[in-house]
């Protein structure tokens, strides 16, 4: 009835490197902080979007990375290098119809 709170296992270093603790909500769609009896012990954090910039700065010097976070396996390694391959090649096509068709016009009629 209510979201589940599931403590994650040590089969993954993935989920070791999070603290791998879970919710599952089924079919509720509220945030899990919507029923008054979680309301204690969760506490929500708003950030400012001013204040991204120097918070992301300060994680970098906590040493709270991607790689930190995330680890670096082979496999999100090679997901990871064929996205940016991917997204060069896109980049690069987009670049090259704009220099195309930059000077083309197409003559109104009426």
């Amino acid at each position: 009835m209510f979201p589940c709170c599931i403590f994650g296992t040590s089969i993954d270093r993935r989920i070791c490197r999070q603290s791998g603790n879970f919710t599952i909500h089924g079919s509720l769609v509220w945030p899990i902080d919507f029923r008054s009896i979680v309301q204690k012990e969760i506490h929500k954090i708003f950030i400012p979007y001013s204040c991204i910039d120097e918070i992301r700065n300060w994680l970098t010097v906590l040493d709270i990375t991607e790689n930190s976070i995330y680890g670096d396996s082979i496999l999100d390694l090679i997901s990871t290098s064929v996205t940016e391959k991917e997204r060069d090649k896109f980049l690069s096509s987009i670049s090259k119809l704009i220099e195309k068709y930059k000077n083309y016009h197409t003559p109104i009629s009426y």
